[in-house]
C-alpha cells in the first residue's frame, strides 16, 4: 500500500467533493476524515472515525484542539470549534489523519504559528502528536457529517 497515493487520492476526492461547497478549509477535519474513511475502505482498510482533542508541537510551543465535553463545542446545532477529527485503524492501532496539510496552512493563516509536519499522518506507537479520542466528541461528530449530508442532498434538490 503507499500511502502517499492514497493520501493524493483523499486530496483529490476533497477538492472535488467538499471545497467545490465550501473553500474554507477552518474546519474541515470532519470532511477530511469522511473522504479518508471512504478512500481507506475502497483499499479494503477498516478504519474508524474518532474526535476529541488533538495536539501538535511547533516552534512557538504546541498547537492544541482541546475538547471540553462540559462546553457547547459538541451540542448538536452549536458547533465544533474546538473538536478534532482523524481516523483509527483498529487492527493495528494506527491513527491516520490527513487534514494535517490544510491544518497547517489554516493555522500559519489565522494564527501566524507553523506546523513543521508532513502533510499527513499515519503512525502507531509513541510521538510527539497527540490524539485522544471521547465519545462525546465522536458522536457530536458524526452527528455534524450526517447533518452535512442532509443540507448538501437539499442543494442539489433546489438546483
Amino acid at each position: 500500500m503507499d500511502r502517499d497515493a492514497l493520501f493524493a487520492r483523499v486530496e483529490h476526492n476533497f477538492a472535488n467533493h467538499v471545497v467545490r461547497v465550501s473553500p474554507d478549509p477552518h474546519g474541515m477535519c470532519l470532511y477530511w476524515a469522511a473522504i479518508g474513511l471512504v478512500t481507506l475502505a475502497q483499499e479494503g482498510i477498516d478504519a474508524i472515525m474518532q474526535a476529541g482533542t488533538a495536539s501538535w508541537p511547533s516552534p512557538e510551543g504546541r498547537i492544541v484542539f482541546p475538547f471540553d465535553e462540559n462546553g457547547p463545542e459538541w451540542t448538536p446545532g452549536v458547533g465544533m470549534t474546538d473538536i478534532h477529527v482523524w481516523l483509527g485503524i483498529p487492527t493495528t492501532r494506527e491513527i491516520v489523519d490527513f487534514s494535517i496539510k490544510a491544518l497547517k496552512a489554516d493555522v500559519l493563516r489565522r494564527h501566524n504559528m507553523r506546523l513543521e509536519l508532513p502533510d499527513y499522518l499515519w503512525f502507531a506507537g509513541r510521538t510527539p502528536y497527540q490524539y485522544v479520542a471521547n465519545q462525546k466528541a465522536i458522536r457530536a461528530a458524526y452527528w455534524m457529517l450526517r447533518n452535512s449530508v442532509r443540507r448538501l442532498e437539499d442543494m442539489r434538490r433546489q438546483a
